[in-house]
């Protein structure tokens, strides 16, 4: 007699501390922008909104607010991507603004760690809002 037990696990793509941390550096970003009055800071906020949500409550969550479901496969990764690419690039200025108050004259030893720090949340942010296998 065998008895069969559904198990279901949610797959990550990414590091949720990874994630965590730069959206911390993206918010950063962000206010930053917002304080300069660039026009930036809008498609950064929306980015970010997102993020947050995907973040919370998985990609699944997006994909049906928008019923992007509806939208061809083609749009779908495009939006997708493009809000992956607004919370990347949200989270780079932010490393790089806090990097510039740091009271410093040789910035030249960031170089390493903010090459390091980009890869892992260009990973964490294309691993955010991709659906993993079921």
């Amino acid at each position: 007699m065998k008895i069969k037990i559904n198990q279901t696990f949610q797959y990550n793509s990414y590091s949720k501390v990874s994630a965590w941390i730069a959206f911390v550096f993206a918010v950063y970003g962000f206010i930053l922008l917002y304080v300069e009055e660039s026009n930036y800071w809008i498609l950064i906020g929306l980015s970010l909104l997102l993020t947050l949500m995907s973040l919370l409550y998985g990609v699944d969550f997006i994909i049906n607010l928008f019923n992007l479901s509806l939208l061809p496969r083609i749009c779908t990764k495009l939006s997708l991507s493009c809000i992956a690419l607004g919370y990347l690039i949200g989270s780079i200025y932010g490393v790089i603004r806090f990097i510039k108050i740091i009271p410093i004259n040789d910035r030249s030893i960031f170089f390493v760690p903010f090459v390091a720090l980009s890869l892992i949340f260009a990973g964490s942010s294309l691993g955010l809002l991709v659906k993993g296998p079921k």
